[in-house]
């Protein structure tokens, strides 16, 4: 059978939400975002909700690849910086807006059967302790005081996360997170181009 090939532009809402789960595969490169990169992330998001942008705000694509045989796991080839950087903010808006089940499912995918929670997005990148990183963030209790401070040899993970729960409790002051948030579920769109095949393999080379 002929490979297939998706494109659609989707919210971040439909990016996170059903049951597909997104995984870095080990040869990609460890986590590289810094706060200077949430901030410029941030700040687009900040202006298109200041804005009112009826059409909301285009964050650009990430190539993915799948097989037949397992459909609701995604491979990700490109993107994963800036997957991995807005799951952060996700997790960060969840504290400040906890009636909001979607942002929870977002981060999260609930077995059918067991009720059991896995992460929505997985990094199997071992190098640099990614996953181990990742598990830990997503974890934090933000009423400790876990943000208090950020110390130079911290991994990229905490301070980002951090950096964006600092922000935020500044953000609330004078902001309605709630609308916040629905904009960037809602308003907010990735293009996610996928390659299917009925082989795994042969998905992830034609996606590189």
């Amino acid at each position: 059978m002929a490979l297939t090939l998706n494109a659609e532009q989707k919210s971040v809402y439909h990016i996170f939400s059903g049951e597909n789960q997104y995984v870095i595969p080990p040869y990609q490169r460890a986590y590289s975002w810094t706060i200077t990169h949430c901030k410029t992330l941030f700040e687009d998001i900040k202006r298109a909700f200041y804005s009112e942008e009826q059409e909301g705000y285009f964050l650009g694509n990430m190539v993915l690849s799948k097989s037949r045989e397992n459909r609701n796991k995604l491979e990700v080839i490109d993107g994963q910086q800036r997957l991995t950087t807005l799951l952060l903010l996700i997790k960060v808006l969840a504290y400040f807006d906890k009636d909001n089940s979607a942002l929870h499912n977002a981060i999260w995918i609930k077995d059918r059967r067991t009720d059991k929670e896995i992460q929505r997005l997985k990094t199997n990148i071992f190098m640099e302790k990614d996953s181990l990183y990742f598990q830990e963030v997503l974890s934090f209790d933000f009423s400790s005081t876990i943000c208090d401070s950020i110390k130079k040899d911290d991994n990229l993970f905490k301070k980002n996360i951090c950096y964006f729960f600092n922000l935020l409790k500044e953000f609330k002051k004078h902001n309605n997170i709630c609308l916040f948030a629905d904009f960037l579920l809602d308003r907010i769109y990735i293009l996610p181009i996928e390659t299917v095949d009925n082989n795994a393999d042969k998905a992830r080379k034609n996606a590189l």
